[in-house]
């Protein structure tokens, strides 16, 4: 990409979150409505931007191996944070937790997605096919059990796999493994369906960074150096697995870090 489009493709994802930024300054939204536009687009936008995305590619085996390397990569985050925890004293008891939470939808989707479109999404969607499969079987339960003290059986295992998100990722790919996409987007019915999903998607990114920047606080200069010890503790361990592996431990996957 050259310079001069880079500077117009990320100038609108600064902008916008220094738009909400400046709507936050002004109490512009409550908090409920700030917290229900952020549920809006977590529950139901995000999953409707990777369904448009995976009903659009081309599947190819890389896609899986993608995915799986992502999964497996984040499992080594996940210990990596709670050894790292034992030998750093770190304030918030979600700190071993922090190493492999990468925000993919509010973060990843929206940035990737405006400088580079839609259209371009495939290996990322990919990746966050692995990174929510994460989520769901592996992240969520054990933070249930260690900070809440909770148990997490198959119940609740279930219940996140019935989430909107993973319902329209295993819908898509289940339109493009029996071969039906193109039928399907052919009916009057099916493709007003999918048409409307995507419009919904797409309003996603643009929602997401403005309520980014309405939630950027610069009034605690306590939280402002805990998160950047939070955040550069996090990425000392990826840059550490990139120098380990350069190229990726199977030789393509060295441009995720």
């Amino acid at each position: 990409m050259q310079p001069e489009h880079l500077i117009r493709s990320v100038l609108p994802v600064i902008l916008l979150i220094i738009f909400g930024f400046w709507l936050q300054k002004r109490h512009y939204f409550s908090e409920e409505t700030v917290q229900g536009v952020t549920k809006l687009v977590s529950d139901y936008l995000i999953p409707c931007t990777i369904f448009t995305t995976f009903i659009g590619l081309d599947l190819r085996p890389e896609h899986f191996g993608l995915a799986a390397c992502t999964f497996l990569i984040q499992l080594l985050f996940l210990g990596l944070g709670f050894l790292t925890a034992r030998l750093f004293h770190f304030k918030r008891r979600f700190a071993p937790l922090y190493p492999c939470a990468f925000a993919f939808g509010f973060m990843a989707i929206p940035l990737f997605s405006t400088v580079f479109g839609l259209e371009n999404m495939g290996y990322l969607t990919s990746m966050g096919v692995g990174h929510e499969l994460f989520i769901g079987l592996v992240f969520m339960p054990v933070a249930r059990i260690y900070l809440k003290g909770e148990t997490a059986g198959p119940r609740q295992i279930g219940k996140n796999l019935l989430s909107p998100l993973f319902v329209m990722i295993f819908l898509a790919l289940a339109l493009q493994l029996l071969g039906i996409r193109d039928a399907v987007s052919a009916t009057d019915l099916g493709g007003g369906v999918i048409d409307t999903i995507s419009k919904l998607g797409g309003i996603s990114s643009t929602l997401i960074l403005i309520t980014v920047g309405y939630r950027i606080h610069m009034d605690n200069p306590d939280k402002i150096r805990e998160s950047l010890r939070l955040v550069l503790s996090s990425d000392l361990l990826r840059q550490l697995w990139g120098q380990i592996f350069p190229d990726g431990p199977h030789g393509g996957a060295g441009f995720l870090f």
